[in-house]
């Protein structure tokens, strides 16, 4: 992830009610004990240690789980991700100092939906304990998130994509490489909740969610929100658990079964796999041949977006930050060194 990167879990400081991080082991338990107090300050705004290694794990975690390997959080993704923290924080300052209010009931119905995933009230405490936050704080959490989201949203909401520039992009993917499918393909929709092999109590708690999340759909509620409220896969949860243009071979085979044997819109019974319990639904099924135009049109506008979006963001930071006090401390427990200061 580049620098000056807004990524949806970073720009919005999210927390984020999720399994998907372990429980902190005795080196991270160590090292956090090695923290600062304070890592950075923007205008009154502080950056704790804690705060800082928090996310540092979170973000390790996710990269790991999106690749598939093992990454070693360097000196460079240190960096990184403070950056991404000092960027997310100065969002947070203009969404405040822009007047944006969120209710008590948003706030509520929102902590509501995530406690839910979690599963039972010892779940979400215990994950509060790995966190190292009170029910109190991570409220204030959930409230400046949606405030960032609302504020990121307002600035970002007149983009517009010129259908042309969408087809001269794919009309420049047709130039550089054959654009065809050799195999039928299917674009799905996917929840996954999290369990180890041979936790009997994990396996049982993640049976459990994907039970509940099941009933949600089967109640009428709409699977790419039920996937975003709940799934713990990471490559595809913020967009609702879709996955496109999958084949036989490039997906693990309990899923390829579902994939190949279910009907368009139906929705599967929960399936375990190594990872944990699954939910699937078929969304289209393509038969070999040539792409389309239409066929690729959906990626290439949410390619286009972000990257407006990306370029909107990061000017919007650009110009607080000539404005904002902005001091980097000492940190060098942490891998952060002053010579080289995000800017």
């Amino acid at each position: 992830m580049p620098m000056h990167s807004f990524s949806p879990v970073f720009f919005a400081c999210a927390i984020t009610f999720t399994s998907l991080a372990p429980a902190q082991s005795n080196a991270d338990a160590a090292e956090t004990a090695a923290l600062p107090a304070k890592v950075a300050q923007i205008g009154g705004a502080v950056i704790t240690g804690a705060e800082f290694q928090r996310d540092l794990t979170y973000r390790w975690r996710m990269l790991e789980l999106q690749l598939g390997r093992h990454v070693e959080p360097d000196r460079k993704f240190r960096l990184d991700t403070l950056n991404e923290l000092v960027n997310a924080r100065v969002l947070r300052i203009l969404a405040r100092r822009a007047g944006i209010v969120v209710t008590d009931a948003e706030v509520a119905a929102d902590f509501e939906t995530r406690r839910k995933a979690m599963g039972d009230q010892q779940a979400l405490e215990a994950y509060l304990a790995q966190l190292g936050l009170a029910q109190a704080a991570l409220m204030q959490e959930i409230r400046a998130r949606i405030q960032t989201e609302k504020y990121v949203e307002g600035r970002t909401q007149a983009i517009t994509i010129d259908e042309e520039d969408l087809k001269a992009d794919f009309e420049r993917l047709k130039a550089s490489a054959p654009l065809q499918r050799t195999t039928k393909t299917v674009d799905f929709a996917h929840i996954l909740i999290r369990a180890q092999a041979g936790d009997a109590g994990g396996q049982a708690s993640a049976r459990e969610r994907i039970d509940a999340a099941r009933e949600r759909i089967t109640a009428g509620e709409a699977f790419w929100e039920v996937a975003q409220a709940v799934s713990e896969d990471a490559q595809s949860s913020e967009f609702g658990g879709v996955y496109r243009e999958a084949k036989m071979g490039t997906v693990p085979e309990e899923i390829a079964a579902r994939m190949y044997g279910l009907g368009i819109g139906e929705l599967s019974d929960p399936f375990q796999s190594s990872q944990g319990w699954h939910l699937l639904t078929v969304l289209e099924v393509h038969a070999p041949g040539d792409y389309a135009f239409e066929d690729l049109r959906e990626q290439l506008h949410a390619r286009r977006f972000a990257a407006e979006k990306q370029k909107v963001l990061a000017d919007l930071v650009k110009a607080a930050k000539e404005d904002l006090k902005i001091e980097i401390f000492e940190a060098a427990a942490a891998g952060v060194l002053l010579e080289e200061r995000p800017h």
